[in-house]
């Protein structure tokens, strides 16, 4: 048996299915939710009539759009505003594991905030790009 590094040991571990050009299905243990791109995967969705695969899998907070300080003016940009609105909507609709909404206490950078979580695994593999495929296998 060859020597592995770290990345390979975990890589290998994930692989679901390997194809001949390369490309990689990976299993991905927690899925971390935020309010930027995970519109398009929730539209994606609710037009092929899916739910989430495994909403235990799904952790989720408002980071990108939501303001450092001041919180008692909400959120002044109308298109950040709408983003965490439908994060919210979202998140109601199909659930989550756990949801730190905007002035949650726990709300906060997810890139930060995954590896002091009680939600994140010891050896997790994180997928910060929801995808309708990999939520609803």
């Amino acid at each position: 048996m060859t020597a592995q590094t770290l990345y390979d040991k975990l890589w290998n571990s994930h692989v679901v299915r390997q194809e001949a050009d390369g490309t990689a299905l990976l299993y991905i243990d927690r899925h971390l939710v935020h309010e930027v791109t995970s519109p398009q995967a929730f539209e994606g969705l609710k037009l092929a009539g899916r739910k989430l695969w495994r909403v235990d899998s799904v952790v989720s907070t408002a980071d990108h759009n939501t303001p450092t300080d001041h919180w008692d003016e909400g959120i002044k940009d109308p298109i950040s505003r709408q983003q965490v609105e439908t994060l919210d909507a979202n998140i109601k609709a199909f659930g989550a594991l756990a949801y730190f909404p905007f002035k949650d206490k726990g709300q906060g950078m997810w890139k930060r905030w995954t590896p002091t979580s009680r939600h994140s695994a010891r050896w997790p593999t994180f997928h910060s790009k929801t995808r309708a495929r990999a939520l609803s296998m």
